[in-house]
């Protein structure tokens, strides 16, 4: 008896393993594969810049994943006619789809999370445009969530000169010493964003080196949340999950198609997991030292089933009176500050665990489980089922 195999698609993985985004991106497109693609895969580690790939030319593979850094890079995956989705976003191609984070949600999380905080002057430390596309659109879309409701903002733009070499070149030093005259020209309380990572930590190491304290003086957050940065800063620092496995999935359901040859659209983005908040802005920007108590009882024990009477017995208001000032300050009522905490909590549990939600509900302070399924919704518009399979991280 003769057995006949279906053909299995050859796809070559073209992503840098070092940095912890592009690891968890091969994640997610290892984990369609383990789903539903059944592909041979072509991967070797690699660094960004490591983009020899004249072998390319001479392989036969089915589709492509590559995070395209270059011009000739670009051509070399044009001239093969593969199917390719790039993840990088640096050059544009109308032949290459492209995939990666929301960057305009990015920052909105951000603004937000400082919002809430209370602070009303901002800074964003940025890298020039060219290339980096999705730099672009970070530093816009932050300033016009600024300006638009007409708060304090300052940017400073400096070239990008974080390569991997440990000599201290003259670009280098100046930039240093941009930032630390522009850190010495803010304002006290102030929340200052780094366009990634890199540049967020670079902020909170120029702040040391000032004697400036974090996050008393400044807070600080960046984007990417590569937990090398963000624990290596004294203090460990803020940053937004961008949610890479999930891109990574995704582009493989894209790729997917293209190998089929079914069409896609040329630019496809994520929304990312969200603010994981450390110390670099665990604090709040205000003098009523009532709210600041309030605030922080509600941080640590909104997942205990606590009420609106337990956070009043902190501070010793009446409930008008705190109510009052909550609204004034955060734009939310008490209830609302815990059940924002709670269910941010929740969505944290079913991306990253396997609990039931029976489980979820306890552990993130509902007594009823039907109630938290209902807020849920209400809130997110998704239902708990649904979020789980959109953003689940293995």
């Amino acid at each position: 008896m003769v057995f006949s195999r279906k053909k299995k698609r050859r796809v070559v993985v073209i992503i840098e393993t070092t940095r912890a985004y592009s690891r968890e991106v091969i994640r997610g497109i290892a984990r369609y594969n383990r789903e539903h693609g059944d592909w041979m895969v072509e991967f070797s580690p690699r660094g960004l810049e490591d983009h020899s790939s004249l072998w390319l030319k001479d392989w036969r593979a089915d589709g492509i994943f590559a995070r395209i850094n270059s011009t000739t890079f670009m051509e070399t995956i044009l001239e093969t006619g593969i199917p390719t989705i790039d993840l990088r976003r640096t050059i544009l191609h109308p032949k290459i789809p492209q995939i990666g984070p929301d960057d305009r949600k990015v920052t909105e999380l951000l603004f937000h999370h400082f919002r809430q905080l209370g602070f009303l002057s901002f800074g964003f430390l940025g890298v020039r445009a060219e290339p980096h596309t999705s730099m672009a659109i970070r530093r816009k879309s932050f300033a016009e969530l600024v300006k638009k409701e007409k708060l304090q903002y300052s940017q400073l733009i400096v070239s990008d000169v974080m390569d991997n070499t440990y000599r201290l070149s003259a670009r280098k030093r100046n930039m240093y010493m941009r930032i630390r005259k522009w850190l010495q020209e803010l304002p006290p309380q102030t929340a200052i964003v780094g366009c990634n990572d890199d540049m967020a930590f670079r902020i909170l190491e120029e702040c040391r080196s000032l004697g400036i304290a974090i996050p008393d003086t400044f807070a600080i957050a960046g984007i990417g949340n590569d937990e090398c940065f963000c624990e290596l800063g004294h203090p460990s620092m803020t940053s937004v999950d961008l949610n890479p496995q999930r891109i990574g999935y995704e582009a493989a359901v894209l790729l997917e198609k293209l190998m089929r040859g079914e069409k896609v659209p040329h630019a496809s983005y994520v929304e990312p997991w969200g603010v994981v908040p450390r110390v670099s802005s665990d604090t709040v920007a205000t003098d009523d030292e009532a709210i600041t108590i309030a605030l922080q009882f509600i941080r640590e024990h909104a997942c205990e089933e606590i009420g609106i009477r337990d956070v009043l017995d902190q501070v010793h208001l009446s409930r008008v009176s705190l109510e009052k000032r909550f609204k004034k300050f955060l734009g939310r009522t008490i209830y609302q500050e815990i059940m924002r905490l709670r269910l941010d909590h929740v969505r944290k549990l079913l991306a990253t665990t396997q609990m039931s939600h029976k489980q979820i509900a306890r552990e993130a302070g509902f007594r009823y489980q039907e109630y938290m399924m209902r807020v849920f919704r209400q809130m997110t518009g998704m239902t708990l089922k649904k979020y789980r399979e959109t953003n689940r991280i293995t």
